[in-house]
């Protein structure tokens, strides 16, 4: 590829004498294309480069465009270069190629913006203005090889209607409204939904803030602060269902509401103990309240990982023991299982055949379990805690998956819809964004 972006170089006269102040030659095009290869901002991933060589329709490298993933935060790509050699200009080539980082950006690297920076001797602002870029005010130094000047921070939200239709629900009164009926309730398409949906996305802080506020209060008005085993636990005229939380809704709603950067421990304070009280003996916990009567405590997969990543993830200082004993207790029940094993235990039969549909992606996860997801705790967890990882085969097998989705884990699933003052059960009802990232066959972005 160095050859082939040297030659783009060298037919890049006047970019190179706007930035750099030089004459392009061989040698400093061959320079250049070294230095477009291995250039990263600090903190960056090799993993999240992408400079990619474009050819015209008879095949000859015409352009390169150079895009760091998730910089410099999440959901943004940022277009370090896009450069069309000069005997390819004044074709409409610029304005087709920047439509095409578009939809690069967005199906392949899961962004919903691009940032770019322009320098000022480089007179091109114009250009991508015209394509709907905005300066964002910011400024940074630019030092050429010749030639110091200052280059001009611009951004653009690519064009998503699905969206778009999302981040308006969540900010209307309609929103509200639905969070003040239940905040859990209906699936797909309520807020709770689209809030979590958004989370595993990575895209959090596009979330509005006054619906997350709603939710916090809601969390804390609405539903018991326990989950309810014994018969006496659960209040007169509490509804069992639509007046508690389980430990997968528990673990979710605490990640989402830690990435809007809500203080979750001091807003909610009854969120994270929950976690400690409710571990099993074998690490794991158990969304069936009857699970907790039973004499072999059987623990569920689908109850367990929400809660452990929550942990993992949202404590922003040095673990407690308490949360230390919590996280190994949980990463051994991982590992006592292979991350794909379903109970052994008669009173949790139903999980064991569960099996197979663990060992096919599905995005985004809601409250769903697979061997991938089990994967990255158990990666994360080795790192965050200086845990070796064991080195048998089912952990290499599912390192190696790729991220091609298998299933619709929340296809076939019912719900509960509020109509007419009452709650009634019908087939749970989905939103554009859900149905465009689920596509089955898709490589998703966003695992």
């Amino acid at each position: 590829m160095q050859a082939e972006l040297t030659e783009v170089f060298l037919d890049s006269k006047t970019y190179f004498q706007n930035v750099d102040g030089v004459q392009v030659d061989g040698a400093f095009a061959h320079q250049a294309a070294m230095d477009t290869l291995e250039a990263l901002p600090p903190g960056c991933d090799r993993r999240q480069k992408q400079c990619l060589l474009i050819p015209d329709e008879n095949g000859r490298p015409m352009a390169v465009v150079d895009l760091i993933q998730h910089y410099p935060r999440r959901g943004i790509a940022f277009l370090g270069l896009l450069l069309i050699r000069e005997s390819a200009q004044k074709k409409g080539r610029g304005r087709a190629l920047s439509a095409w980082v578009e939809a690069f950006a967005k199906e392949k690297l899961g962004c919903h913006t691009i940032r770019l920076s322009v320098v000022d001797s480089n007179p091109v602002q114009g250009f991508w203005e015209k394509l709907g870029y905005q300066a964002t005010g910011e400024a940074k130094p630019h030092e050429g090889e010749k030639i110091k000047s200052q280059k001009r921070l611009m951004e653009k939200r690519i064009p998503w209607p699905a969206l778009d239709e999302t981040l308006q629900y969540l900010n209307s009164d309609l929103a509200q409204k639905d969070l003040l009926t239940d905040p859990y309730w209906p699936k797909w398409d309520g807020p709770w939904w689209r809030m979590l949906l958004l989370h595993e996305m990575g895209f959090s802080e596009l979330i509005p803030k006054p619906v997350v506020r709603t939710m916090v209060e809601r969390l804390n008005n609405h539903y018991l602060r326990i989950f309810p085993i014994h018969s006496g636990d659960l209040p007169a005229g509490t509804d069992p269902v639509l007046g508690t939380l389980c430990h997968c809704a528990v673990g979710n709603i605490f990640q989402v509401l830690h990435s809007c950067g809500v203080d979750v421990d001091s807003e909610i304070p009854w969120l994270r103990p929950w976690f400690f009280k409710y571990q099993m003996p074998d690490g794991g916990l158990n969304c069936d309240n009857d699970a907790y009567l039973k004499p072999d405590l059987p623990s569920s997969m689908v109850g367990t990982i929400a809660c452990l990543e929550a942990v993992l993830k949202c404590t922003p200082r040095a673990y407690t023991e308490e949360e230390i004993l919590f996280l190994d207790r949980g990463a051994k029940f991982l590992i006592d299982r292979k991350i794909s094993l379903g109970s052994s235990s008669p009173n949790n039969a139903e999980e064991k055949e569960d099996e197979q549909d663990w060992k096919k992606i599905g995005f985004p996860r809601f409250y769903f379990y697979d061997i991938l997801r089990g994967f990255r705790f158990l990666e994360d967890w080795s790192k965050k805690m200086g845990r070796p990882l064991p080195t048998e085969a089912f952990l290499e097998d599912a390192g190696r998956m790729d991220r091609r989705l298998r299933r619709r884990s929340y296809e076939g699933n019912r719900t509960r819809v509020h109509e007419n003052g009452e709650w009634v059960r019908k087939d749970a009802r989905l939103f554009p964004l859900l149905e465009e990232v689920s596509a089955v066959g898709i490589s998703s972005p966003y695992l």
